[in-house]
């Protein structure tokens, strides 16, 4: 799955906490496990909800624009004290 939350709902940076909603809600109906039988649904779903959590949290959509613009990974918010999203 993406490391970007962004990606993974299919939103850009730009987009309003509405249409992130909207996104989300779209994706979870599409690969909720109870609806969708494929075998990676369940992973994705997961995906779409942890992505949609960090994105309608400002603080954490703050801190993920931040990581984002200065390139840090998970790896090197460890070394250096931060937290991932």
């Amino acid at each position: 799955m993406e490391d970007n939350p962004y990606e993974c709902l299919g939103v850009s940076r730009t987009a309003t906490d509405k249409d992130i909603k909207r996104k989300y809600i779209e994706l979870a109906k599409k690969y909720h496990p109870d609806v969708n039988k494929d075998s990676q649904a369940q992973k994705k779903f997961v995906a779409i909800t942890n992505a949609y959590a960090i994105l309608k949290d400002p603080e954490k959509r703050r801190v993920c624009d931040a990581q984002l613009d200065y390139g840090f990974s998970g790896s090197q918010q460890s070394q250096h004290g931060g937290q991932q999203w």
